[in-house]
């Protein structure tokens, strides 16, 4: 959660990795709909939704199955659809309750494809520009590289979102108060057995794996 003039986001990050759409009951699940839970906007990021050639033509005239399901069921507890932005796999969607939607405003995105040199949406980042209650927000979802031998190429590019995400090239993405960056990142933990990671997470020996994180070195 992330709280921000009285507002609250849960933002719920997701490698569906191909997988069909699930049911109301495990949505309502995922977003703990079913418990006393004051949110004002929910942020869905998807990675590895379905592409093949039907779903990808699909996605360019309407929402594709994932984003249905979450307008069917927030939709009947009062949250309206800020904007779906989709490339490929990467699925990106932004929900505010009603009583917010009219201080929700200048709604744009942009996509930014990282692979196949930058040719292909199978990797990169999709987001969503707004200015809410009159600050600038940005929330994103990215796809980078997997294995762990690839950091070089994850931070790489993690600098090219960064550089190329621009709404309608006047709006850099740094140039907002606020970021929300999620996603399948996948850096890993340097230097450490898959038993030693767990083993070490059982200890809570949290510093120790912080020294073979990639995102620190």
């Amino acid at each position: 959660m992330y709280i921000m003039k009285q507002l609250r986001l849960q933002i719920i990050t997701w490698n569906v990795g191909g997988s069909e759409t699930i049911n109301n009951d495990q949505f309502t699940k995922l977003l703990s709909l079913d418990k006393a839970n004051p949110v004002d906007v929910y942020v869905i990021s998807l990675q590895e939704i379905e592409t093949g050639f039907l779903e990808t033509a699909k996605s360019f005239v309407s929402y594709d199955d994932w984003a249905k399901l979450f307008m069917s069921t927030l939709s009947s507890l009062g949250f309206y659809l800020v904007e779906n932005v989709r490339v490929q796999g990467l699925s990106l969607s932004v929900f505010a309750h009603l009583t917010h939607l009219a201080f929700v405003r200048f709604v744009r995105t942009h996509i930014v494809r990282t692979g196949l040199a930058g040719n292909w949406g199978n990797k990169g980042g999709v987001a969503i520009s707004a200015r809410v209650y009159g600050e600038k927000i940005c929330i994103l979802n990215t796809h980078l590289p997997a294995h762990l031998e690839y950091d070089e190429a994850r931070v790489e590019q993690f600098c090219d979102i960064i550089e190329q995400m621009d709404f309608d090239n006047t709006l850099p993405i740094l140039s907002h108060d606020v970021i929300f960056w999620s996603g399948d990142l996948n850096f890993r933990i340097n230097d450490f057995s898959r038993k030693e990671i767990l083993d070490l997470i059982e200890k809570k020996s949290y510093t120790d794996l912080l020294q073979g994180d990639q995102v620190i070195i």
